[in-house]
């Protein structure tokens, strides 16, 4: 189950996790669909929903990252 996965069951629908982030029901299922959350929304769902940041952005950019700081 990807972050943003969880994120919907904790916030109980894609309208309540669209209100908490000021957006449309649509930009919550393109999120869904795409597996991950815009950067410039994961610190607002991970504090509405306890999912960690890092579960809520792009894998890619999640090991690109850790490889750098290898």
């Amino acid at each position: 189950m990807t972050g943003i996965e969880r994120a919907l069951l904790a916030a109980g629908s894609a309208r309540a996790l669209a209100q908490t982030c000021g957006v449309g029901e649509t930009a919550v299922s393109k999120w869904k669909a795409r597996g991950y959350v815009p950067i410039s929304h994961t610190g607002t769902i991970a504090k509405a929903t306890g999912v960690a940041v890092r579960d809520l952005i792009d894998p890619a950019v999640v090991r690109a990252v850790s490889e750098e700081t290898r």
